[in-house]
This record gives C-alpha cells, sequence and structure tokens, in this order.
C-alpha cells in the first residue's frame, strides 16, 4: 500500500458526508500549505475516507478515477481506478489541443495554474520519466500522453513544457519535445530564489513558483514562457545580417570574370598530380594575404622552410630573391599567415576532418584567419561513421567545412585529386571527377581545375567549373604560361597554346 502506484479498490473508500467537502485540516492545508485551496475546489478536490478511517485528499480524474494523497504521511500517492485501467492525463475532459496548453508533472502544479487563471492544463499521472531509462519515449509514465496522442495531434495547439526543474524532468522534457516535434513546444524559465529546490538555485515546479514568490510571478513565467529555438529554421528578424557581401579577385590576369572569392564559400582545387595545384592555390594565397586577409595553411606536401618560405621568396621579389630577401618574406609570413599541422608536433588525436576544423576554429579564435585553406584532402586521415560509405563520408565532410566557412565567415579552399582514369583519357577534371562521389561537383561555391598537358612545358590551362554564386564569376578558362623566376601565371600567347584538339571535359553522371 505505500509503493508508488499502489492501487486500492474503491470499496475501501466512502466519502465524506457532502459531496465536494473537504475537512478543515485539508482546507488549511491546500490554503496554507500549497495556496491552490481555489483551484482544488475547482478541480472537484474532496476529502474521503479511506481504510482505517485515514482521511485522504482525493483528486478526481473523471469515471470514478482519481488518486488519494494523506498530507503529513510518508506514503506516496495512491492511485483509485477500476481494475486494468491505466489513469489519463489528469483534467484531460476540460483540456482544448486546439489552442495554447500546459503540461506538468504533478497534479499540484497542474491546479496551481489553474489557481492563477490558467486552466487549459494537464498533468502527468505517473510522474517523471528516470533519467537511466534506456527507451524513454516507450516508458511507461508516457502511457497517458501515447493514448492521449490523437487528440494532440488533431489538436495542433502548442504546449508549454512545465515538467519539474530537475533531473528526471528534464530527461522528460527532452523525450517529449521529440514526441510533440520542437516546433510544437515552448518551454518556461524558472526564476530563482534562495529556498527553491531545483537546479540552478531556480524553483523546481508550479507550486513552489507560487508558494515562493506568489501568484504574480507564476503568472508572469506562464505568460513569458518562450517556443524552444528551431534548429536551422529562422524568422526574418532572427537572421543576423553581415557585412555586404566581398568578392576577392584570386591576383591571375584575366581571370577576373571567372573566379572571385568571397567570404562564408567553399571552394573545391583540382587537377592531376603535377599539373600545378599547388603553383595555383599558393599564388591565390598570396594575392589573399595581399588583400588583406589572414591566411590559415595546412598544407600537408610542403615542408615551411624548405618548400612553402623559398616558393613566397620567389613569389614576393621575383628575380632579386636571395637569402636576404628571405627573412623579409619570412617576416611577411608571420605577419599573413597561420599553419595548421599534424607532423610539426605529435598529435593528441588523428588528423581527421574533425580535428581540422576545429584546429580552424581555434586558429579563427585566437588569429584571426580570413582563409583556411587545406592541401590536399586525401593526406587527412578518413574516419567513417559506422554503416557510412564514402559518398556519404566526403558529403558530410564538405558540409561540415562549407558550415564553418559560413559561421566564420572563412574563405574555405580544399584541393582534391582526381580519378586516375581521366588522367589516362586527357581530360580536364572537373567536380564529377574528383574520386570517392559526386558530392565534390555537388557541394563547393567554386571548382577551380588545373590542367598541363604536357609535363614538360609550363602552358597551363585554368577553367573555373562551377561559380554558384553571382557576382563570384562564371564558368570558363584561359591558357597562361608559368613563370618558375617568379612562381607567377601570365596569359600565354597565341602562338604558344597547344595545337592539340580542344581539351575534353568529364560530362556530370
Amino acid at each position: 500500500m505505500n509503493q508508488l502506484d499502489t492501487y486500492v479498490s474503491d470499496a475501501g473508500l466512502r466519502a465524506v458526508s457532502g459531496l465536494n467537502r473537504l475537512i478543515p485540516a485539508h482546507q488549511a492545508y491546500l490554503d496554507l500549505d500549497r495556496q491552490i485551496l481555489e483551484g482544488a475546489i475547482r478541480t472537484g478536490v474532496r476529502t474521503i475516507t479511506g481504510r482505517q478511517g485515514r482521511q485522504l485528499i482525493y483528486i478526481p480524474y473523471g469515471n470514478k478515477i482519481g488518486k488519494t494523497y494523506e498530507p503529513g504521511s510518508d506514503s506516496p500517492w495512491l492511485q483509485i481506478k477500476p481494475k486494468n485501467q491505466n489513469l489519463p492525463l489528469f483534467n484531460l475532459a476540460r483540456v482544448d489541443f486546439g489552442r495554447t496548453w500546459i503540461l506538468t508533472e504533478g497534479e499540484f502544479d497542474a491546479i496551481a495554474s489553474i489557481e492563477v487563471g490558467y486552466d487549459n492544463v494537464t498533468s502527468l499521472p505517473d510522474g517523471a520519466v528516470q533519467p537511466n531509462e534506456e527507451n524513454p519515449a516507450q516508458s511507461g509514465k508516457l502511457r497517458s500522453i501515447r493514448q492521449a496522442w490523437p487528440r494532440i495531434q488533431s489538436g495542433g495547439g502548442h504546449v508549454i513544457l512545465a515538467l519539474d526543474n530537475d533531473a528526471a524532468g528534464e530527461t522528460t522534457k527532452k523525450t517529449l519535445i521529440d514526441i510533440f516535434g520542437r516546433w510544437r513546444c515552448i518551454e518556461i524559465d524558472w526564476p530563482e530564489h534562495e529556498k527553491a529546490t531545483g537546479q540552478n538555485g531556480q524553483c523546481k515546479d508550479f507550486n513552489e513558483v507560487l508558494i515562493l514568490l506568489g501568484p504574480d510571478e507564476l503568472r508572469r513565467i506562464i505568460r513569458e514562457a518562450k517556443p524552444l529555438r528551431l534548429e536551422g529554421v529562422f524568422q526574418p528578424n532572427e537572421i543576423p545580417r553581415r557585412p555586404p557581401r566581398v568578392y576577392y579577385p584570386v591576383g591571375i590576369p584575366g581571370m577576373d570574370e571567372n573566379i572571385r572569392l568571397f567570404p562564408g564559400e567553399l571552394c573545391v582545387m583540382t587537377g592531376h598530380t603535377s599539373h600545378g595545384k599547388t603553383n595555383v592555390l599558393f599564388g591565390i594565397l598570396g594575392h589573399l594575404a595581399q588583400s588583406g586577409l589572414k591566411i590559415g595553411l595546412a598544407s600537408f606536401e610542403a615542408e615551411y622552410w624548405e618548400d612553402i618560405l623559398p616558393w613566397f621568396n620567389n613569389w614576393l621579389y621575383g628575380e632579386a630573391a636571395d637569402e636576404e630577401t628571405l627573412q623579409k618574406a619570412h617576416g611577411w609570413m608571420q605577419s599573413n599567415f597561420v599553419f595548421i599541422s599534424h607532423e610539426i608536433q605529435p598529435l593528441k588525436a588523428p588528423a581527421t576532418i574533425e580535428w581540422l576544423i576545429q584546429q580552424a576554429q581555434d586558429a579563427k579564435g585566437r588569429f584571426g584567419i580570413d582563409v583556411l585553406c587545406v592541401d590536399p584532402w586525401n593526406k587527412l586521415q578518413h574516419k567513417r561513421n559506422y554503416g557510412e560509405n564514402e559518398s556519404e563520408y566526403i558529403g558530410r565532410s564538405l558540409a561540415e567545412l562549407r558550415n564553418f566557412a559560413q559561421a566564420y565567415y572563412c574563405i574555405t579552399i580544399m584541393a582534391a585529386h582526381p580519378d586516375k582514369e581521366s588522367g589516362k583519357e586527357g581530360i580536364i577534371p572537373g567536380g564529377y571527377n574528383i574520386t570517392g562521389s559526386a558530392n565534390w561537383a555537388n557541394a563547393p561555391d567554386h571548382i577551380l581545375t588545373v590542367y598541363r598537358p604536357d609535363k614538360a612545358l609550363t602552358t597551363t590551362f585554368l577553367n573555373v567549373d562551377k561559380a554558384r554564386v553571382r557576382g563570384s564569376g562564371k564558368p570558363g578558362g584561359k591558357w597562361f604560361t608559368f613563370s618558375t623566376r617568379t612562381n607567377r601565371y601570365s596569359p600565354c600567347a597565341e602562338h604558344m597554346i597547344p595545337q592539340t584538339e580542344k581539351p575534353k571535359r568529364k560530362k556530370a553522371a
């Protein structure tokens, strides 16, 4: 009889003479201790006499179903109901699910809501889902919700989730959000009080707010309850306005009409091995640095002192480059570049896409990088989720990179190798030729291809395969000559363009 959810039969109870009457002790308890006497009377709360003459507060659920409570006793609630019948939501017959309704964890909290004038309220008859339950959505504690679901769903109203401000209440709230849908849910901002028993020094439930802070405060927190923020869904006035989009030329003569990079974009660069991707990439980064942008470079195939610094020394000083200008170039790199590397020092974690984005976030926070460049993709350690195929993994990774670009307002450039077959066939690779997934073609804002038909010559075709955003350029390409003395590209003279058949393009799959 003293265990939660113990059932007692109607035969062991008799009503106090005079229906809907409360004995003075119960009136005093509901009025002084709980401050919900008027709300209790409105919901039909009365005194009944149980076994051994015990005086119990009876809270009706309708149809001869109810719960009893004995003030001052250590015994929990007792449920009174016909055999093999579960308790429904409290006050269910009076709830209009077509308008905003309130869900509390206990009857006294629902009655507290009624006490202050918010009577479209119900409560869970069996308490909260416990944090250690394996499948909270199927918990017996939520049986009443599942039974009422057709009415809740067809009603379409919003619900204020006023579950207790404790661990079990939080578990129940999260479970119900998944059941109801975030769009339907409104949450309470619990007030603080020195005597509050909820989490973080805040009140635990409606009845505690009423007792500690009074009816006006309870009305306020109900009135000011806010809808849950929808992830990825915004009204126009919730969208922060960014600075006007700025387009940055890549610094290659004649390519401005084809490609202009902008903060928040994902650019993919591709090209066969030894066709000059790194030369093009470094030249673009140098030009962006001269435009005032801070570069975050994750170069996994080039060493700073032996490869990167000498390259930029030539790029900055041309034929005048020597040991003296090398120190100046180093100072310029120190001012304009930050390097992300998994080789300079041992890592605590593998260099995965998640690791890369975390380092990029840190570089943004500490050094204010404006550009993230990764060269190349295949040098990362690729770890798929369980059951995830290569195409799904690449799609997820590119989406995370693009999310980084937009969230941190960074130009993000990824260099990736095309498949070997396109190289054998003499095809200018595009997004659909990059190994692993068609997502390489679908995800980026720009796709830039570097193509050199004869490795013995420096004549190079730069092609923009995709320019998604109006104002950022248009697809198309041009021939260039690369100078190994200055590490710069210049337009190719007409007579220097290879006299071969027009380079073939790979069609989309």
